[in-house]
């Protein structure tokens, strides 16, 4: 069975702000931001979804992370859809960064 492309793209975006070990809040708004509009994700509540990652990661931890790269190995992906994961992953990454280096700012000075 393939799994959805918008849950391929979505558990991409939450392994990306979840590596470092910490998912708060802000990056949780970063990825709304990424998806709330795409059309991947009509009719789809990504708090729900969120939710529900968060809830795995706390449990699997950092097996999670395994769980991600075997499904993603396994997804059988055209380029395209490949293309789109990293394309989605990158995003997510910079604005990521922009959001950190935004908040340096203020706690350097």
């Amino acid at each position: 069975e393939k799994i959805p492309l918008n849950q391929l793209l979505l558990q991409t975006a939450f392994c990306c702000i979840a590596s470092d070990g910490n998912i708060d809040k802000r990056e949780i708004a970063i990825i709304k931001s990424l998806f709330e509009d795409s059309e991947y994700f009509e009719n789809t509540n990504l708090q729900d979804e969120m939710n529900q990652l968060i809830m795995k990661i706390n449990d699997k931890g950092t097996d999670f992370f395994r769980d991600y790269f075997l499904l993603l190995n396994e997804a059988n992906l055209t380029e395209d859809e490949e293309l789109i994961i990293i394309d989605y992953a990158l995003q997510t990454i910079k604005l990521n960064i922009q959001k950190l280096n935004s908040l340096k700012i203020f706690v350097t000075d």
